[in-house]
């Protein structure tokens, strides 16, 4: 089971890559709490993330707690 920091918000890519946009620069609002879980972790989560899906997307930009990664 993925850390909370991982929940539903990472099908959200896989989803928009299979839909064959045209290039594009995928921006996440991600409105989730820590909720006990470390800053460090979501950290390490978002970027796993982004590195994952790179090469479907122009760019990936994740909004989370007024910090831009």
């Amino acid at each position: 089971m993925p850390p909370r920091s991982q929940g539903t918000w990472t099908t959200l890519s896989p989803k928009k890559r299979e839909k064959g946009y045209p290039p594009c620069w995928l921006v996440v609002y991600l409105n989730i709490g820590e909720y006990g879980i470390s800053q460090k972790e979501t950290e390490r989560a978002i970027a796993e993330v982004k590195g994952r899906y790179a090469a479907s997307f122009m760019a990936i930009s994740v909004l989370w707690n007024g910090r831009l990664y």
